[in-house]
């Protein structure tokens, strides 16, 4: 069983492997964790990389990164597509689905959604949402919110 010296692709570390692994394109890592990292790296993966170098790579990659990242949340949290959301928007005509004040900003319209089944329901503002989520969606808890609210103003006047 001859061995020979090699430099992991991975690490750049000298190992020692068995002549006909290299013969055979295998012996190519030190070690199986090296493997996996250049397994990965080769299938697309950023793994191994400075913040640094994933952030270059993704901005080369993606050169609309702003709207790529926006495209992703929205996939990933609400199932929705950049089309699907602009098109919530415009239908939204700029004011909140619960109070109908103006949106001051794109950054005030939240995606109201229900937490059990995910479903979007539409874009309020942050402070309808505020208080959905205060009162945890519940229909019972609003009500008693309305009741109270009632019960309070009619007693002062």
């Amino acid at each position: 069983m001859e061995m020979v010296t090699r430099n992991c692709e991975e690490c750049e570390k000298e190992f020692q492997t068995r002549a006909r692994h290299t013969e055979t394109g295998r012996g190519k890592y030190c070690s199986r964790s090296c493997a996996a990292i250049g397994s990965a790296r080769k299938k697309g993966f950023n793994i191994g990389r400075t913040q640094l170098e994933r952030s270059r790579i993704r901005r080369e990659t993606h050169p609309n990164l702003k709207e790529y990242m926006r495209a992703m949340y929205l996939k990933h949290s609400y199932g929705l597509s950049l089309d699907e959301y602009v098109a919530m928007v415009k239908a939204s005509k700029g004011k909140c689905a619960i109070c109908l004040k103006d949106f001051s900003s794109t950054k005030d319209m939240h995606v109201d959604h229900d937490h059990i089944n995910n479903k979007v329901r539409g874009l309020i503002c942050a402070d309808c949402n505020h208080a959905l989520g205060y009162a945890h969606d519940s229909i019972e808890v609003l009500e008693a919110c309305i009741a109270y609210l009632k019960k309070h103003s009619e007693s002062e006047t």
